[in-house]
């Protein structure tokens, strides 16, 4: 029996597509609280062999028994079986993830665009053992001290390396209800599965590894809040890529959390969270390296932060078939930025153009957020390369500044990279009420925000 027929839960799959705006940022909000308190607490794997299956309602998760396999299939493959596959990480996109995740955070989105078919992997690095950190995984009785909103946790059964359990949230707007499972697998690796919730079906995978004196955590999770209640089915209609984006709000929170929870654990005199929600960036520009060549196999991202956890600024970058050229006209053409932002820029003015720069003033307006002021767009070009700076003048882009590097990829190919700052402006007012329960709900928002704003101006491309 799907979780959408299941007796106690259909009723929430009947209501019509039409609902308020204000209904909407409700629904957004909301997501981002309890999508990392839902998602990680979720976990089983079936005894069937290396390639365990197992089907929930219209997915199906195909996870490896073998912390140290190789990931199972490509997302090629995982398209033709028709299962949504949580991959770990295949050892060249550890390497390039590692230095960002020692610098904050790394994100890899496979499939982005495909809706639950979307997996998101979060790499972050805990400076305690990998027994400590083992421990804060699969301690469920304790996940209150992770996060805050977790009541009536219930231990319903207990194995050598299987534990089964109940909670439930209280948000106000309505309580989160949740059956799930841990699958413990080694002491590298914990499988796990929603098996009934109000936020729709879900899975996911810890993968840890060692890194000197501390731990690299992979925490990979697919999900699909259109089988949700109809808050969630609401946001998972705004974009393509919004269901990943709640995803990777939710991820973010609670490998932040769970690095943190082992940190403490082991003996280093850290404080529960950080105290700001993020610092001046500094000069905008994207992470050394060449990690974003990894676009060609998703969405690949990078917040940084300061030492205390405190972000920084967070990048995005896609790979597009379309040559270096029409990309930069694309993010270059000010008057049709209402064209390439369809649906969400609704209005631009531009104000005035001198010596390449050209000032504007838009609106930017979904069920999730509304920004409007003024910016001014100035191109930087070196060589094969280019820079499209968007430097924020007034209003809600007062003191804003974000850069798209224009990069070519092979086979004529693009890669564009979109970087900026912490993006709370962004957000709508219960939005910010909601992030401003966990200063790490900021690092996730400013990613899956990055995410689909960028996807969205580049689509067709």
């Amino acid at each position: 029996m799907s979780i959408a027929s299941h007796p106690r839960t259909r009723g929430l799959y009947r209501c019509g597509p039409l609902v308020s705006t204000r209904r909407v940022v409700r629904s957004f909000a909301f997501v981002a609280l309890t999508g990392f308190l839902v998602l990680p607490l979720a976990a089983r794997s079936q005894d069937a062999g290396p390639d365990a299956q197992v089907a929930v309602a219209d997915g199906s998760v195909a996870a490896s028994t073998d912390a140290s396999a190789t990931p199972l299939s490509s997302p090629a493959s995982a398209a033709r079986s028709g299962l949504t596959v949580l991959e770990g990480l295949a050892p060249d996109e550890l390497a390039a993830l590692t230095p960002l995740a020692r610098g904050g955070l790394a994100l890899l989105v496979r499939d982005p665009d495909a809706g639950v078919g979307a997996r998101i992997t979060v790499l972050v690095r805990a400076r305690a053992p990998m027994d400590v950190v083992h421990r804060v995984i699969t301690r469920v009785e304790e996940y209150g001290e992770i996060m805050d909103g977790v009541r009536g946790m219930t231990v319903t059964s207990r194995t050598r390396n299987r534990i089964g359990f109940n909670f439930a949230v209280g948000l106000g707007v309505f309580d989160v209800v949740t059956t799930a499972t841990l699958h413990i697998v080694s002491p590298r690796r914990v499988n796990g599965l929603l098996l009934q919730s109000t936020l729709g079906p879900g899975g996911l995978r810890w993968d840890l590894y060692p890194d000197g004196d501390g731990t690299l955590i992979a925490y990979t999770t697919w999900g699909d809040p259109a089988q949700g209640n109809w808050f969630l089915r609401t946001v998972a209609r705004v974009a393509s890529s919004s269901i990943a984006a709640m995803q990777v709000s939710a991820d973010t929170v609670l490998a932040l959390s769970a690095a943190r929870r082992s940190e403490m654990l082991a003996g280093r005199p850290v404080p529960r969270r950080p105290t700001e929600r993020s610092a001046p960036t500094g000069p905008i520009a994207p992470p050394a390296g060449d990690w974003y060549r990894l676009a060609q196999r998703g969405v690949v991202g990078a917040v940084t932060m300061d030492d205390r956890g405190v972000m920084l600024q967070s990048s995005v970058a896609v790979r597009l078939a379309s040559d270096s050229t029409r990309v930069l006209q694309r993010l270059t053409d000010v008057p049709g930025y209402t064209t390439a932002w369809a649906g969400a820029m609704s209005e631009v003015q531009v104000l005035g153009a001198q010596d390449g720069t050209v000032r504007f003033r838009s609106v930017a307006e979904t069920p999730i957020f509304r920004t409007a002021g003024e910016q001014e767009r100035v191109v930087e070009r070196d060589g094969d390369r280019a820079v499209v700076w968007w430097r924020g003048l007034s209003g809600d882009y007062a003191r804003d500044v974000q850069r798209f590097d224009v990069r070519p990829a092979p086979e004529g190919a693009t890669i564009v990279l979109f970087t900026g700052g912490a993006d709370t402006q962004r957000a709508g007012f219960l939005a910010r009420q909601i992030m401003a329960r966990d200063v790490w709900m900021t690092p996730g928002y400013s990613l899956g925000w990055k995410m689909v704003w960028l996807r969205l101006g580049v689509r067709g491309l």
